[in-house]
């Protein structure tokens, strides 16, 4: 009972920074429109550039998850097994390019 519940914790706090994620890039983007300085406009550009790949595989993710549910309720067997190695896959690679990077 415990796992799960440490399972279930775990997934919505990484949901939770998935969705921090595509909103700093976002935010970012209006930024950038606005205009800003040169300066500022570096430091958007920077941040923009460590969040883009990360931010990318988070919407893989995502698809990966619809195709797996969608899966699920075909009960495609082999689609499931395939998605579910793609999702960890992804999941981990989330987490690692999540790590902070040293100076």
């Amino acid at each position: 009972m415990y796992f799960l519940c440490y399972y279930l914790l775990k997934r919505m706090t990484l949901k939770a920074e998935y969705q921090k994620i595509l909103k700093e890039l976002d935010d970012l983007a209006a930024a950038m429109a606005s205009s800003p300085s040169p300066q500022e406009l570096k430091k958007l550009g920077r941040r923009q550039r460590e969040l883009e790949p990360v931010a990318e595989k988070i919407r893989q993710l995502t698809a990966a998850e619809e195709d797996l549910k969608a899966a699920q309720e075909l009960g495609l067997a082999g689609d499931i097994q395939a998605l579910t190695e793609k999702k960890a896959k992804l999941e981990a690679e989330i987490e690692e390019a999540m790590l902070p990077r040293d100076p």
